[in-house]
């Protein structure tokens, strides 16, 4: 098992960022990468949490980096 487990975050509206602050507060996880049709707030929300950004749900899902969404 993992020791980290890293984390896609889809759809980055209000909601998210409380999901965020949760799996940054974990020293068993971290986000991996932002997804949300707004490129935008994608990018915002990585930004905050050094992490990467899309506007594709299919580069997330594909994404080898990612164990969780």
């Amino acid at each position: 098992m993992r020791e980290v487990i890293r984390y896609g975050i889809i759809g980055c509206g209000e909601i998210s960022e409380v999901t965020c602050r949760g799996i940054a507060a974990s020293r068993h996880a971290r986000i991996e990468m932002t997804m949300d049709t707004n490129p935008a707030l994608a990018e915002d929300l990585a930004q905050r949490h050094g992490a990467r950004a899309t506007s594709a749900l299919e580069e997330v899902l594909a994404d080898k980096q990612v164990d969780a969404v």
